[in-house]
């Protein structure tokens, strides 16, 4: 009864912390780096709008 106990906590210990590691860690930075590409695609396009909308700022602080 001991060794069965221990034997299933052990694997249960060892599978949610390598799965959360691994694969977890793996596909978050493969669709992050996607995301990021595609946010600075349209930032690049949104950029040239806020830029004339930033002048104003410094213009009325001086």
């Amino acid at each position: 009864m001991s060794a069965s106990s221990d034997l299933p906590n052990t694997q249960v210990d060892e599978l949610p912390a390598r799965v959360p590691v691994s694969p977890c860690a793996s596909p978050p930075v493969s669709p992050l780096r996607k995301r990021s590409t595609r946010i600075a695609v349209g930032d690049s396009t949104i950029a040239p709008r806020p830029l004339k909308a930033k002048p104003p700022r410094p213009v009325q602080v001086e």
